[in-house]
């Protein structure tokens, strides 16, 4: 379900080929982990309320594993 990411790069390993090459920041980290819990959140909760089957959500949780990281939005808070 969830992504793998180093949170401790190295000067070897300091870019996450998944990120297309982009240096991995903890705000990018965050922001992947949380869209990747909402969208399974509610792909469960389709389910759960019989929207989809279980075909269904097992090949959406397998698309939004799959998902291209997220672009930073926003440049400033």
């Amino acid at each position: 379900m969830a992504n793998r990411i180093n949170f401790r790069p190295t000067e070897k390993n300091n870019q996450n080929t998944k990120t297309g090459g982009q240096k991995v920041t903890h705000d990018l980290i965050k922001q992947q982990t949380a869209e990747n819990l909402w969208l399974n959140y509610f792909n469960q909760t389709l389910y759960e309320r019989g929207v989809i089957n279980e075909v269904e959500r097992n090949k959406m949780a397998l698309k939004i594993e799959n998902l291209p990281p997220a672009k930073k939005t926003r440049t400033s808070r």
